[in-house]
């Protein structure tokens, strides 16, 4: 990318072709950064349905990679899933297309995240999310990973000073970051984020703002002239539960289906997206087939949207 640096990003996609024929779909069935296994099952789940039929028309060439596997004992050593992940999404990414990670809980953006800003040290990153992401072990009231992937990608605390953590390192900044669709925030998320000055769009401001709005103001804040690459971290469970109900901690009064088919169309239209992430599906949560089959059904529209 350093060798195209006299065009925008825009203009160095279109010429390459990069990201209109060729796509990588990465499969991290991480759970160990919550207490409910089945959210493993979310990238098989997807892959079952018609998620590869429905994105073979835009894509010349799809590959599919596993990038971890969950059944592998938790942080041992080498067998460190997270480590695993950032292992193959490094090497996944330098072949310059563009990718598709499908996980697992939202932990496993410590896998993914600092292995895309090795390889483009300019990503900005969009999480959307009901959630912030942003506890450390002080503030955290679960204790749970899948709360602290932000903060430690912010280098809030020592992840890797621990066990099977050393080759883990913060990769962001708070102005690499904007939040959308938010509104379950524990106290000592609230304060970091106001601390650090970290923008965020509660999902009560995309009903009032607009999505338009909301989003095209986000990007400019993220990427004013348009150079920067960005990755968006999709956690289903921004969606309002009518839409998406089977995920693990799901929060009344999210997005609709159509704000977020609306963000991921502008996002499409800048040309900037170079990686998306989808977290959070988990079937075992659910009474009824038709649970699942709505979730997933919304996922994918959702992910050709943003494709």
């Amino acid at each position: 990318m350093q060798k195209n640096s006299q065009l925008n990003l825009g203009e160095f996609f279109t010429q390459t072709g990069y990201g209109l024929s060729e796509l990588s779909i990465i499969t991290a069935d991480i759970h160990q950064g919550q207490q409910k296994p089945g959210v493993a099952k979310g990238p098989t789940t997807l892959l079952n349905g018609n998620l590869i039929q429905n994105l073979s028309p835009k894509f010349f060439d799809i590959k599919c990679y596993q990038g971890s596997e969950s059944s592998l004992p938790f942080l041992k050593g080498s067998s460190n899933p997270y480590q695993r992940l950032f292992k193959k999404t490094k090497k996944i990414v330098q072949t310059q297309r563009q990718t598709l990670i499908l996980g697992g809980d939202h932990s496993m953006s410590l896998g993914t995240l600092p292995a895309l800003k090795y390889h483009y040290p300019n990503l900005k990153v969009l999480w959307v999310d009901a959630h912030g992401d942003i506890n450390t072990p002080k503030t955290s009231p679960t204790g749970n990973l899948h709360g602290m992937p932000v903060a430690a990608l912010l280098g809030l605390f020592p992840l890797q000073k621990r066990p099977s953590w050393e080759w883990f390192h913060p990769c962001l900044n708070p102005s690499d970051i904007v939040y959308i669709g938010v509104r379950d925030l524990d106290w000592g998320e609230e304060k970091i984020m106001n601390n650090y000055g970290i923008r965020y769009y509660t999902s009560e401001q995309v009903k009032q703002q607009g999505m338009h709005k909301v989003i095209e103001e986000a990007c400019q804040y993220l990427n004013p002239e348009g150079e920067h690459p960005l990755h968006v971290s999709f956690d289903i469970d921004c969606l309002d539960p009518r839409y998406a109900p089977a995920t693990g901690v799901p929060v009344k009064d999210g997005m609709t289906l159509n704000q977020v088919m609306d963000m991921a169309s502008y996002i499409k239209s800048t040309q900037q997206l170079v990686s998306l992430e989808m977290v959070e599906f988990n079937p075992d949560e659910v009474e009824y087939p038709f649970e699942v089959n709505l979730t997933r059904a919304c996922m994918e529209r959702v992910i050709q949207n943003f494709l």
